[in-house]
């Protein structure tokens, strides 16, 4: 079966316009006038596996530089993450090796010829362009997020001098931009600063300036995004240093990895304070540990500490080769051992409450809960002024909550739990206010029926 199945199961939804609608616990009061960030979207590494991981199912699912795909199965696993999903936005890495040489002694002219590409291509033409097609058939536009990875330390001397290093980032997006008439949206300085590439601040700081300066002498659109740094709490020095240079002057997006503590609170604090002085989005763009509720747990502090406007799992797909992975269940989806097909991981389960309903476009407005250690909400208006409320029920409890001040409309309900993967919920109306009975550890969506 394909990964678009749905489990219909009936559950009980006390449905009361009344001021006093029974003992409820928890109230959710939403205030439309007090309005946050603007969804980007939601994505992950374009990453399928790789002939290093997996021969067959690299052959079989996206093929490589040298030999053909074999099967349709990458086509099928983009229109689950896509149309069912709600992805718009892919991740992905390029390293020292498309410049395997320095190209000439002089940073200010690009020897394209020196440059090696047939990787970035194959990835190009394999994922990002089916991927983009799929997305603009929804009416929407994808983000395409390129970053520098310098795994165990492998940039070479020459490379660290943040005129060469711009030269790289410039000559990568001008090959994009001539081949295939398009920019990334973001240029991520680096991919996890720290010990172990020796990325400092201070050296995310000034390639970030080289950079900035050499794309606006090229005229290339793309924004600069970092410090993409894996642990949040060692985020702090970073900040400061971007925000104590010129480098504040061309960061486009300040971007994290949730590593470390995924329920940080101070950290994603002093994100959220950053970005806004600054006037430019926040983004978490990697994480691979959480685990179904938890992961919603994450992505609403996230959305409403941080203030988030994209947010990115770790990977697209992967195989059950990789075992120790595949638990993690990093990854949106997992192919089968035959590789001829494949299923939407839990946490993707959990994850698609969010991204199937509040869509880019979508702003985030109040929705306050009066006890966030059981329930969270969070919810967003479309342009069009439709609601979406999420509420997270961590308790082993079903709980029956008071919902006032979604915008008036008739709303679809959907749940995903242990048990139920996005499971219908009978209807109701908003009017004024109304009660509900959230299942036990569960994620619940609530979106006018006449959205999107």
């Amino acid at each position: 079966m394909g990964c678009s199945l749905y489990l219909l199961i009936s559950t009980t939804v006390d449905f009361d316009l009344s001021e006093n609608n029974g003992e409820f616990k928890i109230r959710i009061d939403i205030d439309l006038q007090k309005q946050f960030q603007t969804i980007g979207g939601w994505g992950a590494n374009s990453n399928f596996p790789s002939s290093k991981s997996n021969r067959d199912a690299a052959r079989l699912i996206k093929g490589s530089k040298d030999y053909p795909r074999e099967s349709g199965l990458r086509d099928r696993i983009l229109d689950a993450a896509v149309l069912d999903l709600g992805l718009n936005k892919l991740l992905l890495g390029v390293n020292r090796f498309v410049e395997p040489d320095n190209d000439n002694s002089d940073s200010d002219k690009i020897n394209m010829s020196a440059f090696e590409f047939s990787d970035l291509d194959h990835e190009i033409e394999e994922m990002i362009l089916p991927f983009k097609k799929r997305v603009e058939s929804r009416g929407e536009k994808m983000i395409f997020h390129l970053t520098y990875h310098d795994y165990r330390k492998s940039t070479p001397e020459w490379l660290k001098s943040p005129a060469e290093y711009a030269e790289l980032a410039a000559a990568v997006i001008i090959h994009l931009r001539e081949k295939y008439g398009f920019e990334p949206e973001y240029w991520g300085t680096i991919n996890e600063p720290g010990p172990d590439n020796n990325w400092t601040p201070e050296s995310v700081a000034e390639c970030t300036i080289a950079t900035g300066r050499r794309f606006k002498k090229e005229g290339i659109k793309s924004k600069i995004a970092g410090p993409d740094i894996c642990n949040l709490r060692r985020i702090s020095p970073f900040l400061d240093a971007y925000e104590q240079t010129e480098a504040k002057n061309y960061l486009g997006a300040a971007t994290y990895h949730l590593y470390g503590s995924y329920n940080n609170i101070n950290e994603r604090i002093k994100i959220a304070s950053f970005a806004s002085k600054l006037g430019i989005p926040t983004s978490m763009t990697e994480w691979m540990l959480g685990k179904k509720l938890q992961i919603a747990e994450a992505i609403y502090y996230d959305l409403t500490i941080a203030n988030s406007s994209e947010w990115n799992e770790y990977g697209l797909c992967w195989t059950n080769e990789d075992t120790k992975r595949a638990k993690i269940g990093g990854d949106f989806f997992l192919v089968n051992d035959e590789i001829t097909d494949f299923e939407l991981l839990p946490n993707g389960r959990y994850l698609k409450q969010f991204f199937a309903r509040v869509r880019p476009g979508y702003k985030r407005i109040e929705a306050t809960s009066s006890d966030t250690k059981i329930i969270k909400s969070t919810a967003f208006l479309s342009p069009e002024g439709k609601g979406v409320l999420i509420l997270i029920n961590s308790s082993s409890d079903e709980q029956l909550v008071r919902i006032s001040g979604l915008p008036d409309s008739k709303y679809q309900v959907s749940y995903t739990s242990d048990s139920a993967h996005n499971a219908k919920l009978p209807g109701v109306e908003s009017k004024k206010r109304f009660s509900f009975k959230v299942p036990s550890k569960s994620v619940v969506t609530f979106h006018a029926a006449d959205s999107n």
